[in-house]
């Protein structure tokens, strides 16, 4: 950071479990700030102390970033530097955070990013799925019946899909997903990616909770999972349903737009789909 960047704002990337994942740029980032935003300022502060940094710590969070996000403003005005982090990992990815970014940018300061860990990234880059394209769909929903809503709205999406996960709901998450996604779907899993007992799996979803359920400490720690693309026989069930729009007169592109919304596939694929009937 050099004194021409004063009155800026840094995003900066911490590690998600190993400390020695900290880059240097990030450490001296996060010392020569003003002031670090972050979720949690114990978390923060553990980190900070690990690197003998002792820049003020604010909190930065769902319930406060409406309001935060003007005071941050305020110090960028009179040139304070400040530094936005999360518990771990990039900033702003299943976190909060975007609100205040958008906010600075309509304003006109200054965002610089100081890239690093991403337990997203992380887990794609181990998996053995395909990674040339993939979505992120962040955590999955806590309540049954809309975990299995929000898991349905996948099930033929033909690309990587990747999802957080917490402990005490990942036995209901994978049997959810072998009753949606079949036996046969591949799904990735990782645990404590980083730490200590980091362990990790590609396997079929018939073997998911056999796995899960092999040792008791595989049902601790953070999970990412990734699941993989549908195979494209899978289709059927959205050709039928634009075969049926078409037929009654429906639009080529509101069908495209209608039937990619609602099962997840692809929007070029279908309408590419719909224009093999009209022609």
């Amino acid at each position: 950071m050099t004194s021409s960047e004063s009155g800026s704002v840094y995003v900066v990337a911490t590690p998600i479990g190993n400390m020695g994942d900290m880059g240097a740029r990030a450490i001296e980032t996060l010392a020569a700030v003003d002031c670090i935003y972050a979720e949690d300022t114990r978390q923060t502060h553990k980190l900070l102390q690990h690197f003998a940094i002792h820049s003020t710590v604010y909190q930065l969070h769902k319930h406060n970033e409406a309001a935060q996000k003007h005071a941050i403003a305020k110090q960028l005005d009179v040139g304070k530097s400040i530094a936005i982090v999360s518990d771990a990992g990039t900033p702003l990815i299943a976190d909060p955070g975007y609100v205040t970014i958008a906010h600075l940018r309509a304003l006109g300061h200054q965002i610089f990013v100081v890239p690093g860990c991403s337990s997203v990234v992380a887990a794609l880059s181990i998996s053995g799925l395909p990674s040339d394209t993939f979505q992120f769909a962040g955590f999955i929903p806590s309540k049954p019946k809309q975990r299995q809503t929000f898991l349905q709205h996948y099930q033929h999406v033909q690309q990587t899909t990747v999802f957080f996960e917490t402990p005490h709901r990942i036995a209901a998450c994978l049997a959810d997903c072998l009753a949606i996604f079949g036996s046969e779907r591949q799904l990735f899993i990782g645990r404590e990616l980083s730490k200590q007992f980091e362990e990790s799996t590609l396997l079929p979803l018939a073997d998911a909770t056999d796995w899960l359920t092999a040792h008791d400490k595989r049902q601790k720690g953070e999970f990412v999972l990734a699941l993989a693309p549908a195979d494209t026989t899978a289709e059927a069930d959205w050709q039928t349903l634009a075969r049926l729009m078409v037929d009654n007169g429906i639009s080529s592109k509101t069908t495209a737009t209608v039937v990619s919304s609602y099962t997840g596939a692809a929007k070029k694929t279908v309408y590419a789909f719909v224009l093999s009937l009209t022609r």
